[in-house]
């Protein structure tokens, strides 16, 4: 049974995260771990965590790291705090895969813990571009911190691959928030009135307003809505409580007061996940700078106000109204979206994020039995920009193999790295020196007789196989590397029994960190490699008749520079001289 970790730290994690929580609890491949944290644990944003435990989705650990305000320094602590908390917690419980949604910073922590222990992370609505917001940098973060990615649509797909993720992991499903819209059962106006006391026959808006932390004026953008309200007054106003970000406290305070003396405003810590759907279902306009007025309310063909740049990049429906965040912007646009003219063609309108049975197809990635027992063997995390499978830190003769033909920075990374390398080397010779031989013939005759001698020991030892399976020949493997016997002579065994034991008595002289590899050296001096053979789609020498789908005929050729780089190993370099 796969153990699979997933973390909720605020209301709209939790809404957009149900159906598949409820999902994950009926499947019999996997044992469900959910931590609730965050701000699901704070009075002041409605203890939210009392939805949870209403749906009755057992919860396996709260984990409290409230922090003391909403400054800067505050926030950063609550980071600290649940990086230590949850390192420990997951040691105790040490999960297959943690599942996340989102950017919060919270969530940054935890994954970063998550990294250093090698726990691979699915990563739900990365590639997303919010540029007003700090949220955007946090999820470019955990974007490069995961190994599954599930993006809401095709546009945020490609920018995950363009920050260097692997095709073959990255799945446009579509938002899983619009999914859970589609499958909410939502309550009656009869039913919300009574509950929240509020009159819903008239005509209302939503509205829900976050800091900009990526700007200064927040509070001006806050107090230009506010105005802009007092005078638009014919509507009924419902506010949900803003986000436990930088200046959140004091936006909270704010609209208490503004509440308090107006008859149709209403503030509410949370309605959570279904009262809030419900209340989106039958309301006029969304207003504010949230992202529910970007996915949930599309799917719902309801306007929506985005006042400020706090969601600057994300893609957008025909039913959203970008709006300059002064008094009399907003006004004008309340006024627009109320109009026949507008209403009238969102009744066809496309929903961008809109990919049916998502948290579906969510589930049956996650619960792959290749994406969660196989993967603890791939290098998963850690991972950087530049990229290449080769057995050699990159230099001037190998930085043919770090040119994508895709484009991208990967070559000029490369090049920054040899530099750094000749750099760095050049400064270590000059300082420290080196010296040469004392006699040039004696140290030929020194080199002839070592080569002798290994020779020597290469054509006597005898070595054991270091599997059990049924033995090959290595021209059968699917990597020329080997298949031509570029590493050498070996042979190649098709495994009975998944463990490999040394063959000789030696010692380990090279673990590579995929742990596809490992190098020995033996007592009497001779060098072994053993090494997995898997057929992956990277950049290489050797083109592969193979689509990102799976189709294709795997029908292997050359490259034109194959034969070039070959000879440049096999006289070790001698042939640039010659052409040179």
């Amino acid at each position: 049974m796969h153990k699979i970790a997933v973390v909720t730290t605020t209301r709209a994690e939790y809404g957009v995260l149900r159906r598949l929580l409820r999902l994950l609890e009926r499947d019999s491949r996997i044992e469900l771990f959910l931590y609730v944290t965050g701000t699901h644990l704070e009075q002041a944003y409605g203890y939210t965590i009392s939805e949870i435990e209403e749906d009755e989705i057992r919860i396996f650990k709260k984990i409290k790291i409230s922090a003391k305000g909403d400054t800067q320094q505050d926030i950063a602590e609550t980071m600290a705090q649940a990086q230590i908390r949850f390192t420990n917690e997951f040691l105790k419980n040490m999960p297959d895969l943690l599942v996340v949604v989102g950017d919060r910073y919270e969530l940054l922590s935890i994954c970063i813990s998550a990294v250093m222990l090698r726990i691979p992370i699915a990563h739900i609505s990365g590639g997303e571009v919010t540029s007003g917001a700090v949220d955007d940098v946090i999820r470019n973060c955990i974007t490069k911190m995961s190994y599954l990615h599930f993006p809401a649509c095709e546009e945020y797909a490609r920018r995950v691959i363009q920050m260097g993720e692997n095709p073959e992991r990255v799945f446009n499903f579509g938002d899983i928030g619009v999914d859970t819209v589609l499958h909410t059962d939502f309550l009656s106006k009869e039913k919300l009135q009574n509950e929240l006391r509020i009159n819903l026959m008239r005509p209302y808006a939503m509205v829900t307003f976050h800091p900009v932390t990526m700007e200064k004026d927040s509070v001006n953008q806050l107090k230009s809505l506010l105005s802009a309200i007092e005078e638009e007054n014919e509507l009924i106003y419902v506010f949900t409580k803003a986000n436990a970000d930088i200046g959140g406290a004091f936006f909270n305070q704010v609209l208490q007061e503004f509440c308090e003396i107006h008859e149709n405003c209403y503030l509410f810590d949370s309605l959570g996940s279904r009262k809030y759907l419900s209340m989106l279902a039958g309301c006029k306009v969304v207003i504010g700078n949230s992202s529910s007025g970007i996915y949930e309310a599309p799917a719902f063909r309801i306007p929506t106000i985005n006042i400020g740049n706090r969601q600057n990049g994300r893609v957008k429906a025909e039913s959203i109204v970008d709006c300059k965040p002064n008094k009399e912007e907003i006004v004008k646009a309340i006024k627009m979206v109320q109009s026949n003219s507008f209403t009238k063609k969102l009744k066809n309108m496309k929903i961008p994020f809109e990919g049916g049975e998502t948290a579906e197809k969510i589930l049956e990635k996650i619960g792959e039995e290749s994406n969660v027992n196989s993967v603890q063997h791939c290098m998963t995390t850690l991972r950087f920009t530049l990229k290449c499978y080769v057995f050699a830190t990159p230099a001037l003769i190998s930085l043919v193999q770090f040119i994508d033909p895709n484009g991208g920075s990967n070559f000029i990374n490369a090049l920054i790295v040899v530099a750094i390398t000749v750099s760095v080397s050049f400064t270590l010779t000059w300082i420290f020196g080196f010296e040469d031989p004392a006699n040039k013939e004696d140290d030929e005759e020194t080199t002839e007789e070592v080569a002798v001698e290994k020779e020597e020991v290469t054509s006597s030892s005898v070595v054991l196989s270091p599997i059990e399976g049924k033995a090959v020949s290595l021209k059968q493997v699917n990597d020329i590397t080997f298949s031509e016997e570029i590493m050498g002579k070996g042979v190649a065994i098709i495994p009975t029994v998944g463990r490999a034991v040394s063959p000789v008595n030696g010692i380990v002289s090279a673990l590579f960190e995929t742990k596809h590899a490992i190098g020995l050296t033996a007592d009497n001096g001779a060098e072994i490699l053993i090494s997995t053979a898997e057929l992956k789609k990277i950049y290489g020498f050797i083109y592969v008749d193979r689509n990102d789908d799976g189709t294709g005929t795997l029908e292997r050729y050359k490259k034109k520079s194959f034969d070039w780089y070959k000879e440049v190993i096999e006289t070790n370099g001698g042939s640039l001289k010659n052409k040179l």
